[in-house]
């Protein structure tokens, strides 16, 4: 079962509700509705890689599938999982691994609670690259690093800059990966 923090601190099933972190599976069931202030009971949540259902929702835009390897994925409810499209508040259940031949999803829930969708995206810090006829290259996708052939010393030099910085950057973000596990 996919537990969350609520916006209080307390441990409750997760949903796609807003204000929801997920910390992980719950290790066993604890029945705390009989606490009228909460904090009563506590509950032990473990983070890994777990199997969940897949959602099976009338759409196929909710289903994962082999192409979102390595992506994020999202809660549908505490069994459950779903690719981002259609998800209400966007509760992040962790990175999808990859389908059993159960169709289960596998998820590493241990990323969850430190990432936002926004911080797992690259971005690019140079809008175009500017050949020598002056004309200019299409912008490419956020997390899209365009290389293209270059005559000129001072515009390789400024295509050079872009990439050592993108490099430093995806240097900075697997540092920090590792020491989140």
């Amino acid at each position: 079962t996919l537990i969350a923090l609520n916006s209080s601190g307390f441990a409750t099933y997760a949903t796609d509700g807003a204000g929801l972190e997920v910390v992980g599976r719950a290790e066993y069931d604890v029945n705390n509705s009989a606490d009228s202030v909460g904090g009563a009971l506590s509950i032990r949540v473990r983070r890994g890689v777990f199997k969940y259902l897949n959602s099976s929702r009338s759409s196929a835009a909710y289903a994962l599938a082999a192409g979102n390897v390595g992506q994020l994925c999202y809660v549908e409810n505490e069994q459950t999982v779903q690719i981002a499209a259609g998800s209400t508040d966007k509760v992040i259940a962790g990175v999808f691994l990859g389908l059993d031949t159960d169709g289960k999803a596998w998820v590493d829930t241990r990323l969850a609670l430190y990432e936002s969708a926004e911080s797992l995206a690259f971005t690019q810090t140079q809008d175009a690259i500017t050949d020598d006829s002056g004309g200019t290259a299409p912008t490419p996708a956020s997390g899209v690093l365009t290389i293209a052939a270059i005559s000129s010393t001072a515009t390789a030099a400024n295509a050079i800059s872009g990439l050592i910085a993108e490099l430093n950057k995806v240097k900075a973000d697997i540092a920090a990966l590792k020491a989140l596990l």
